[in-house]
């Protein structure tokens, strides 16, 4: 059954001025890549949205559809994922993780 992958994300101090954001490179770029290898599996696009609070600046959330679960889950353990994780691992820290029971294609 098709679902939705809901992370919640947060920038590890990319900038001096306090206000990190998910557009300044290099992490932008590293994104992509992220949003490319990932839908070129699941099938579907990878989106990123950047929280408004002025209180969690940092935070932002990756929102994507897998076929399963168990998918989403045999993609967390892949080589390619893990390659990806490595190159984001000062950039990025994990807060969160939810499988939502909505077909992403019907959001």
């Amino acid at each position: 059954m098709p679902i939705t992958e809901f992370a919640t994300l947060e920038v590890l101090g990319l900038s001096t001025d306090n206000s990190p954001s998910i557009t300044q490179p290099p992490l932008i770029d590293h994104l992509r890549l992220v949003a490319e290898k990932q839908s070129a599996v699941s099938g579907y696009p990878v989106l990123f949205f950047e929280s408004l609070s002025p209180t969690s600046k940092s935070t932002f959330y990756l929102v994507s559809g897998w076929e399963s679960v168990e998918a989403h889950y045999e993609w967390i353990q892949s080589q390619t994922n893990q390659e990806l994780l490595v190159l984001l691992k000062d950039f990025i820290g994990v807060k969160g993780l939810a499988h939502v029971d909505v077909d992403f294609d019907e959001m």
